[in-house]
């Protein structure tokens, strides 16, 4: 791993705490063996129930497909955990909004489309660099282009996401990825996760650190750490999680062991440091800053994705198509959907 020159001091101050105890984000394919291990599952890590109570047939990820499909799959998860957490997924799928779309790096894997709260607009990702933005709804005016000043400007807004939602899609992949010798500790999280209408008192802690960098990451990954044995700070989080999508860090503490703050109202969390895993092509002053973002709404909310851009007049050529191109475009996507099936 590289820390970028401006991160350095911060992770000096954090390792001093924290050290790794968990990384995800592996290009295994363990699909059959994950189908093999449960069978012999015990338990379901989230709700408890046994193989008498719960089914395990599905397959299961540990980082949301979501967020770019990926062929690692967990073991402990049971069928009804599975399903009752895809509809958190979807909720941090629509607050990422255009990011799934304009950075998605995910090579022979078809991106993910984003269409704005109003209809107005409709992006895709065709690969190779090529993005359809589509003006859907002209009446409308949310794609304005102005050909002689060289400017475009998107109005768009997310579809709708409930942020105590996205918080638990959050919360779900660090529950996930704990190492399996701390699952016992962690009976009041893992209450918390499942049943967070119960717990008004950790209302405060459903918070996140977003760091935003002009680095973007061709395949999400987490990493997780846990506090060192030789580390007296009550106030800190036994464990802390962080989660590389797009060009964010999302930070998060994990809830409910007993080796961490007595009042949820006295937890605190230092910041994690940037990693950048590809040490061969090393970036410095990348990361543009941090924002704490507080998720405990259970109100309907948008994002504003509008985007403003501008572009060169000169040798401007327009020219008029005799064809459907998004027909064309989308029998395109659809060959290279075939080429990755077969």
């Amino acid at each position: 791993m590289y820390t970028s020159k401006e991160e350095q001091g911060n992770e000096k101050a954090f390792l001093k705490i924290y050290e790794p105890c968990a990384y995800q984000g592996t290009l295994e394919a363990n699909r059959s063996k994950s189908r093999k291990l449960k069978k012999t599952t015990v338990a379901c890590r989230f709700c408890k129930k046994t193989q008498a109570e719960t089914k395990f047939t599905q397959d299961t990820h540990l980082i949301s497909n979501l967020l770019g499909r990926n062929t690692y799959y967990s073991h402990d998860e049971c069928d009804t955990c599975n399903q009752f957490f895809t509809r958190y997924e979807n909720d941090l799928a629509n607050y990422l909004g255009t990011s799934r779309v304009f950075n998605h790096l995910l090579h022979g894997i078809k991106a993910p489309g984003f269409t704005s709260r109003s209809d107005g607009i409709k992006i895709k990702n065709y690969g190779n660099d090529f993005i359809y933005v589509e003006n859907a709804s002209p009446e409308r005016n949310d794609f304005q282009v102005d050909m002689t000043a060289g400017k475009v400007a998107l109005a768009m807004e997310t579809r709708e996401f409930l942020p105590e939602n996205v918080y638990r899609a959050l919360l779900k992949m660090a529950m996930g990825t704990l190492p399996e010798t701390e699952i016992a500790a962690y009976e009041v999280g893992f209450k918390f996760l499942l049943n967070m209408e119960k717990y008004p008192e950790l209302d405060c802690l459903k918070k996140v650190v977003i760091a935003e960098t002009d680095l973007t990451i061709g395949r999400p990954f987490t990493l997780s750490y846990q506090k060192r044995a030789d580390a007296n700070y009550p106030q800190f989080p036994k464990h802390i999680f962080c989660l590389y999508v797009g060009n964010y860090m999302f930070q998060l503490l994990v809830p409910g062991h007993p080796d961490g703050p007595i009042l949820a109202t006295n937890a605190k969390m230092p910041l994690a440091p940037y990693y950048q895993l590809n040490v061969s092509n090393r970036h410095d002053a990348i990361v543009r800053g941090r924002i704490l973002e507080d998720l405990h709404s259970t109100a309907p909310k948008s994002n504003d994705n509008s985007l403003k851009m501008e572009f060169s007049t000169e040798n401007l050529v327009a020219i008029q198509l005799d064809f459907d191109l998004k027909s064309f475009l989308d029998n395109i996507g659809k060959n290279n959907d075939q080429k990755v099936k077969d």
